[in-house]
């Protein structure tokens, strides 16, 4: 069990992700869900005042939403990260793709707080997953090549096997 919840909530033209716990790999499957779904002019707010931590397969996930959004001109938010998250995110060179805020605004949803729908997934889905978020962190941030070098590796491997 992953320990994180992840919600989703309608906006007028986007969404509100309101994450909670520590959102790891489990936490990011639906997430990139979203993601591959992005149309562009979408709103994108990301709610962490209730995170405690991120792993490295979210942080991923999160910059792959947020290159795709940057792609199609989509706005994407960051609001209520402290400053541990702040330094997590600072620290893998992603954090610049977020608008910065100190809390979400009021009155922001139009809609009702759910959990994002999971799919549900195969090993290979999920191993997919976590080589494409650490490539993802490599291409947001060149530094991050030699930091997750082994991970993706080792993320190679198990696609390859799992794909047999």
């Amino acid at each position: 069990m992953s320990g994180a919840t992840l919600t989703i909530t309608p906006l007028d033209g986007g969404a509100l992700f309101e994450v909670s716990g520590r959102a790891n790999f489990e936490t990011a499957m639906p997430l990139r869900d979203y993601a591959e779904k992005l149309s562009g002019r979408e709103v994108i707010w990301f709610a962490m005042k209730e995170c405690t931590a991120l792993d490295s397969t979210f942080m991923g996930v999160m910059a792959m939403l947020a290159l795709k959004a940057k792609r199609q001109k989509c706005e994407i938010h960051l609001a209520g990260a402290d400053a541990k998250i702040c330094q997590l995110l600072a620290g893998i060179g992603i954090l610049k793709l977020f608008e910065k805020h100190d809390e979400v605004p009021a009155g922001l949803a139009t809609g009702v707080a759910a959990p994002l729908p999971d799919a549900g997934r195969d090993d290979a889905a999920r191993a997919q997953t976590v080589l494409d978020a650490h490539k993802t962190l490599v291409e947001a941030d060149g530094k991050n090549a030699e930091v997750f070098r082994d991970v993706i590796a080792f993320a190679e491997e198990d696609v390859d096997r799992l794909k047999k």
